[in-house]
């Protein structure tokens, strides 16, 4: 206690005189600080070693010294701060303590000296060190609730971080490397925006926004600016004012066709969150003709990290349910995409989140927008795919649906190349769930007089009608298609076509004979047949 009371009293002479402390002075310091005992540490903080430090510095900044003396002083600004770090081992109570007593006068002192340094021709000594040991006590400073408070609570905090970062990057131009003060301030910036009040005042600081872009071009600190700009999209408060910045979302693109997939998952997530605010969604649709739409159907197609893309496909998951279909389609290949991710993805969240994505899409594009055709290929495309989960099967049937209520859609849908086989093949389903789809869809599109000569004709069409009349556990679809194919019988110039179907006939009578207890069915089931009976007829006479 007797030494460190010494201490203290050489540390507040020397204050009070303006006096530099001598090198024998600083090695005693030295000799007595510099340990890794928090309880000794402890005592150093309550018997007012670090206040007494502070007093000397505040009087180095404060007052001038002359110019053959600023080298000595800079010197003695280093030694300082290099103490001030060591003290700061303190606990974490006692740390707490010592911010709620006088943290707002620290943050203001130690702020007005990193102004100092970074302020030109200001030391004929390199302050690199200062910086550096500054900074590191903000990285002290930060982990506890009142420390960053009170840092984040100065007025130039975010303002001078980033004119210290460009200290940095400048010295980088001049052939040095990147000072590791550097990647302590995006750590600072980066734990402080966990904070959502935080949040806005860092995106309302220009310059910092402008130095964490800057950042975002450096190979050394891209992975912790990337979590910087995603710690700063969780909050809603900051969305706009980052929209707007001007070159922020290229760097989200640039980032988002990073080799480094911690950067791309950082990228889509911070995305994902901007994607969360309706009042900037079209922004990120529209930007630079949809390059940053394009950068996530890459991500999508070349990451197997699933959680990068989860977090991509979540993010156009959230630009599909607002809205800007047609917006959002310009992009090429962005139902193909969806498609191959809903249906090729072990991840099952990634895959449901493409299919809901794609079920948005399939809701809200209709003839005759230019997307439509686009969007009938698609679900063509994935009747195809052989190895389809059920699930995926009731998706296209739930997709065909949605399509088929829109009457401006039934004639392009029965026109569509395809579409009528894949209809029939998802019609054959065993699945009560599809097959319920189904006999809404085929309702509807057999509704509409324009499609029936198309179905009737369809080679496909007629042999799902044979299956399904011909096994009574398809029920209310199999009675659905019975009335359909009843309907087409009344056109004459169907009937050749149905009558001469192989199996068409038998099926149709097979289906009246099942169904005999209900009388109406008996008797629409005879007149169709008793028509194509007809036709078969008349195709069967010899010229």
């Amino acid at each position: 206690c007797c030494d460190l009371n010494y201490l203290v009293l050489v540390l507040r002479a020397a204050a009070q005189t303006r006096q530099a402390l001598s090198h024998e002075e600083y090695e005693q310091l030295y000799g007595e600080l510099n340990h890794e005992n928090e309880t000794y540490h402890d005592d150093e903080i309550k018997a007012g070693i670090a206040t007494a430090l502070c007093l000397v510095l505040e009087n180095l900044i404060k007052y001038p010294t002359k110019k053959d003396m600023q080298e000595s002083a800079c010197i003695e600004m280093e030694n300082i701060c290099a103490l001030l770090k060591i003290i700061f081992g303190c606990s974490e109570k006692c740390r707490e303590e010592s911010y709620n007593e006088n943290g707002t006068e620290i943050v203001n002192l130690l702020i007005m000296v990193l102004d100092k340094c970074t302020s030109s021709d200001m030391f004929a000594h390199d302050p690199s060190l200062i910086i550096e040991n500054i900074i590191k006590l903000f990285c002290i400073f930060v982990q506890s609730t009142p420390g960053c408070k009170h840092t984040a609570s100065n007025d130039r905090v975010f303002y001078i971080f980033a004119k210290t970062l460009n200290t940095g990057f400048e010295s980088q131009k001049s052939g040095k490397f990147l000072p590791q003060f550097a990647m302590d301030i995006i750590w600072i910036i980066s734990k402080t925006a966990l904070t959502d009040a935080y949040c806005k005042k860092i995106s309302s600081c220009r310059e910092i926004i402008d130095a964490l872009l800057l950042s975002c071009r450096q190979e050394e600190l891209i992975i912790e600016t990337a979590a910087v700009l995603l710690n700063l999209s969780a909050s809603e408060s900051s969305h706009s004012r980052l929209i707007k910045h001007a070159g922020f979302l290229e760097v989200i693109r640039f980032m988002l066709l990073n080799k480094e997939v911690i950067v791309k998952r950082r990228a889509a997530g911070s995305l994902k969150n901007l994607a969360s605010n309706r009042d900037v969604i079209l922004s990120l649709i529209s930007f630079n003709s949809g390059c940053i739409i394009d950068a996530l159907l890459k991500v999508i197609k070349g990451e197997t990290d699933e959680k990068t893309c989860q977090h991509a496909v979540g993010a156009l998951k959230k630009f599909t349910s607002c809205g800007y279909a047609e917006e959002l389609t310009k992009s090429t290949g962005l139902i193909d995409s969806l498609l191959v991710t809903a249906t090729g993805r072990k991840d099952k969240l990634t895959s449901k989140m493409a299919a809901d994505a794609l079920s948005d899409l399939v809701s809200e594009i209709n003839h005759p927008s230019p997307s439509h055709y686009m969007v009938l290929k698609c679900l063509v495309k994935a009747c195809k795919i052989t190895n389809k989960s059920t699930n995926d099967k009731l998706f296209l049937a739930k997709a065909l649906v949605t399509q088929s209520c829109v009457i401006q859609n039934q004639i392009p849908i029965v026109k569509h190349d395809g579409m009528l086989e894949a209809i029939a093949a998802l019609a054959s389903s065993k699945s009560p769930n599809i097959q319920n789809n189904m006999t809404t869809t085929l309702k509807n599109l057999a509704l509409n007089p324009a499609n029936h000569e198309t179905i009737a004709h369809s080679d496909s069409m007629k042999n799902m009608a044979v299956l399904l009349l011909m096994d009574e556990s398809y029920g209310l679809l199999q009675d659905v298609t019975f009335n359909i194919f009843s309907l087409l019988a009344e056109r004459e110039s169907n009937r050749a076509s149905l009558a001469n179907h192989t199996g068409l006939l038998e099926a149709m009578i097979y289906y009246t004979r099942v169904t005999k207890s209900c009388y109406k069915k008996s008797f629409d089931g005879l007149n169709s047949i008793l028509l194509l009976t007809l036709a078969f007829e008349e195709q069967s006479e010899p010229r």
